[in-house]
């Protein structure tokens, strides 16, 4: 696959190819990914792409995933295990779906309050 980054506004960059995408807003305080792509593309696409643009990939904070498909929350485990202390953020309803994926695959484990989980 391709990556195609780029600078789309000035904190907000797409990270992805023709087929998938997730985003990166850059703050002041750090920087948030939107969606963690397919498991085989989060490493190419999302951490070498914020690395092409010249961002720094242990400043991301927080990685937020829309909804529990593969091709949204895939690499949610790559990033987890790639950026220290990186805080995952997902929908209550999404959890269950998460929960019933085997451990070794498991993109994150669920806390109390189902909404967010850290690195």
């Amino acid at each position: 696959m391709v990556c195609r980054t780029s600078q789309v506004a000035d904190n907000l960059y797409f990270l992805g190819t023709k087929i998938h995408s997730a985003w990166a807003i850059v703050g002041s305080q750090g920087i948030i990914v939107i969606e963690a792509l397919f498991d085989y593309a989060a490493k190419d696409e999302i951490l070498g792409g914020l690395k092409k643009l010249g961002l720094d990939s242990s400043k991301v904070k927080y990685v937020i995933l829309s909804h529990a498909h593969a091709d949204h929350d895939g690499g949610a485990k790559l990033l987890q295990d790639e950026i220290p202390g990186v805080h995952l953020i997902y929908g209550a309803e999404d959890w269950e779906a998460v929960d019933k994926v085997p451990p070794t695959t498991k993109a994150a484990n669920r806390n109390t309050t189902g909404w967010e989980t850290t690195g």
